[in-house]
Order: structure tokens, then C-alpha cells, then sequence
């Protein structure tokens, strides 16, 4: 069972939106499979890398298109799709420095911060898109 399973609560009334955040989650279950096949070492570092380059993917195109909407919370997605890239960032450079939990650490912060970004702030802009 994936550690993640994606439903109706996370869709944002997009199609573009909601495929890019079930790659996410496909991001992040992964990763957790392969932690729990005892290949979280191997699999941690292109995990950051897939997890960072599809996260700037998806905060680009999600920001174009609550701008074109004219969306009044722009601001605050991008303010929290920044932290969440530092946060990677330091995550990353914990894993480097082998400090002890990074990877469970790093399964906890994406799963709890992409389903609570989706439903608290995501959620926000899907009465605009109609």
C-alpha cells in the first residue's frame, strides 16, 4: 500500500494541477518503498534530485497560472514553495553529512507538507479555475 494514496480531498478542479501533484506523490512513494526494501541510502539522493527539479516544475506552473487568474494569494504560494525548497535544501545537506534519521525525516516533511500545502493552501485557488 503506498505510503500516500491519492483521492478526491486533494484535487484542486485542474487537471494539469492534480496530475502534477500525483507525480509528487509517485516522488514520495517511491521513496518510501524503496526505504522500506532497506535501499533508502541509495535511493535518498535521486529522490532530492527528482523531488527538486518536479517541485520547481510544478511551483513554475502553478505560479503562471494563479497569476494569469489574477490570483490574490500568489504571494503566499510563493513564499511557501521557496521555504519548501530550503527546507529540501537542508534536508539534502543532512543526508550529505550523514546525520542520523534523515531519512525518515525527509518522508515525514514531504508527505506532511505537500498533503498540507494541497488542502490548505492548493484548495484556496480551486474556485478560481472554474
Amino acid at each position: 500500500m503506498p505510503l500516500l494514496e491519492w483521492t478526491r480531498e486533494y484535487s484542486v478542479g485542474s487537471e494539469k494541477m492534480d496530475n502534477e501533484h500525483k507525480m509528487l506523490f509517485s516522488i514520495i512513494n517511491d521513496l518510501a518503498d524503496h526505504v522500506q526494501q532497506g535501499e533508502g541510502n541509495v535511493a535518498l539522493p535521486y529522490a532530492f534530485t527528482q523531488m527538486k527539479a518536479y517541485s520547481i516544475y510544478h511551483f513554475a506552473s502553478e505560479e503562471s497560472m494563479l497569476d494569469k487568474l489574477n490570483y490574490a494569494e500568489l504571494d503566499i504560494q510563493k513564499k511557501e514553495h521557496a521555504a519548501f525548497i530550503e527546507r529540501i535544501n537542508l534536508l539534502e545537506k543532512d543526508f550529505e553529512q550523514m546525520r542520523m534519521g534523515t531519512i525518515d525525516s525527509v518522508i515525514t516533511f514531504l508527505k506532511s507538507w505537500w498533503t498540507a500545502h494541497i488542502l490548505r493552501e492548493d484548495k484556496k485557488y480551486a474556485g478560481f479555475i472554474k
